[in-house]
């Protein structure tokens, strides 16, 4: 499944996302050169431009509340997501 392979992928540098040495920034980088291409590579074979967005959203918003270390539980929306990482949708980049 392709995006398992996505989830491989970002599994992979978990120590790097651990890391407090490492800088937001950085790890963003990391997150749209390593994880969202092996993402947005999968998502060509899915169907419905509409669906492939939002899971694509749904993803990315994922990876980075890992990243920022930031909790369903806080609700933090995914537009305050995007604006603290100052990251746009794979989709639009």
């Amino acid at each position: 499944m392709k995006i398992g392979k996505a989830y491989l992928a970002f599994n992979d540098l978990e120590k790097i996302w651990n890391s407090t040495g490492t800088s937001l920034k950085a790890k963003i980088q990391l997150l749209n050169e390593i994880v969202i291409i092996v993402l947005l590579y999968g998502c060509e074979t899915w169907k419905g431009l509409r669906d492939v967005e939002k899971r694509v959203r749904r993803f990315e918003s994922n990876f980075l509340r890992i990243i920022m270390k930031v909790r369903w539980l806080d609700k933090v929306s995914e537009k305050q997501i995007r604006a603290r990482s100052g990251q746009q949708s794979g989709i639009n980049r």
